[in-house]
């Protein structure tokens, strides 16, 4: 989505989803995607502000995070597992709705409307093999994964900062941004957005270098964990944290 100005003397921001509905191959890509999807950016900055207060840097995080990863390399193999199963029964269901296309092509009667049946028949089957390919494509990232429960010792040694977002300048919160992966993934019909961060040890250098910029006073450092020697080259696998919230 990209970011364009609006309202009296452009104040406010919208981002838009560049998908045209008009276009087919946009339409194959994304079947049942809505004709306009926008979100304020006010909206979206409130949702982030809520993250980072209640999963990153808030005292209750480290609850948050425990309920939402797998406890065991066990936990993580068996999740992996029922999303696999889950996205095959996808797969052998869009096959035989594939299959029913073709049957359907195979019978279309003569007559002044048989064209435009052939045409809708073959823009279904389109829609029906690019949402095949996007399963195959998720299965196969799955299966060659290897199922590991996260570490959540990084999110242990990011300080506590509370509500910081609000009040930060604009180049800082970029860089918070930044330094999170932050992403925003919005289900219009649901009217939720999930918000995701992903925590390396570069993040948590650069948490550490915007909390000295906003109060240089502070040891940039106050949480309950000695924090890893993050100068040093990682072997930690990322972390990642999210949570999914009405966008109402």
């Amino acid at each position: 989505m990209t970011g364009t100005a609006n309202g009296p003397g452009r104040a406010y921001v919208y981002y838009r989803c560049p998908h045209q509905p008009d276009n087919p191959r946009h339409t194959a890509a994304a079947p049942g995607h809505p004709r306009t999807v926008q979100a304020a950016e006010h909206r979206l900055e409130t949702m982030a502000a809520k993250f980072f207060l209640d999963r990153i840097f808030g005292p209750g995080r480290a609850g948050l995070l425990a309920a939402q990863l797998p406890a065991t390399d066990a936990d993580a193999a068996a999740k992996r597992d029922a999303e696999a199963a889950a996205l095959k029964a996808a797969i052998k269901k869009l096959d035989g709705q594939q299959n029913a296309q073709i049957r359907a092509l195979e019978d279309v009667p003569d007559g002044p409307a048989a064209a435009a049946m052939r045409a809708r028949i073959s823009d279904r089957f389109t829609e029906l093999h690019a949402q095949r390919q996007q399963a195959e494509a998720k299965l196969a990232a799955l299966q060659a994964a290897t199922p590991t429960a996260m570490d959540p010792t990084l999110l242990d040694e990011i300080p506590y900062a509370d509500d910081i977002l609000p009040d930060l300048p604009p180049a800082l919160k970029t860089r918070l941004f930044d330094a999170f992966d932050i992403t925003v993934v919005w289900n219009k019909p649901d009217n939720q957005a999930t918000v995701r961060a992903v925590l390396t040890d570069a993040t948590l250098r650069a948490v550490l270098d915007i909390l000295d910029i906003l109060d240089p006073s502070q040891d940039g450092y106050h949480d309950t964990a000695a924090p890893a020697a993050i100068d040093s080259p990682s072997t930690r696998t990322p972390l990642l944290v999210s949570i999914a919230q009405s966008t109402a």
